[in-house]
């Protein structure tokens, strides 16, 4: 009788360090899935932040300087994710203008006509000129006259450094009078003042599979 007591009350701590366990790793499991669950949500949460600065943009009327205001965005996103031009890469984010008018810098020059005592336009010339119909950051070549243009605009110094950078209209009666030392002005029309008047509108945003947002497209109304 005594043995069968003691098979008893073995077989019972076996059974009881049985639940114990099963208790233990069903526990351990439900606090897996809390986690994995927790981590899932944080993650599409920031993926929804990190949308709502784009799509903010998807309006069916803007002018120029927001589609100016979402390059910049998405120029400073692919710069600090390392994916520029990379349409692949999850955290790229590409921006495609389709223009119905060209829009150019222009280079003027004007010179000191000693016989009239006034300066004269002498020579136009066009520095830089968006005269596609289709522009988008990923690709270099665009990239390239877009930040030229459209980011950088009155504050890009052409490298030969002989432009003046004046921007706007100029007052042809302002300009100074003739010296021994200068007698020609170059100034420069800076384009990016009237695309920032012309209207847009957002046509289409495109997505990564991780649901981030992958393209913007914008159309010159």
């Amino acid at each position: 009788m005594e043995n069968a007591t003691k098979a008893l009350l073995i077989a019972g701590s076996i059974l009881v360090g049985m639940i114990v366990i099963s208790l233990f790793y069903y526990m351990f499991g439900k606090a897996g899935i809390l986690v994995s669950d927790t981590s899932k949500n944080t993650l599409e949460q920031e993926i929804a932040d990190e949308n709502k600065g784009f799509e903010a943009f998807n309006k069916r009327v803007m002018y120029g300087m927001d589609v100016i205001s979402v390059l910049n965005k998405a120029i400073d996103n692919n710069k600090r994710n390392n994916c520029e031009f990379d349409g692949s890469n999850e955290f790229n984010v590409n921006i495609t203008i389709n223009l119905k008018e060209q829009f150019e810098n222009l280079v003027e020059t004007y010179t000191y006509n000693r016989a009239n005592q006034e300066y004269e336009k002498t020579r136009t010339q066009n520095q830089y000129t968006m005269n596609k119909t289709t522009y988008n950051i990923n690709n270099q070549a665009d990239y390239d006259i877009i930040n030229k243009i459209l980011i950088k605009g009155e504050n890009y110094q052409d490298s030969s450094g002989n432009i003046q950078q004046n921007s706007g209209t100029v007052d042809e009666s302002k300009l100074p009078g003739f010296t021994w030392g200068q007698n020609t002005y170059k100034i420069t029309y800076y384009a990016k003042a009237d695309f920032k008047r012309r209207t847009f509108k957002c046509t289409k945003v495109e997505y990564h599979n991780s649901g981030r947002v992958k393209n913007m497209i914008f159309e010159q109304i």
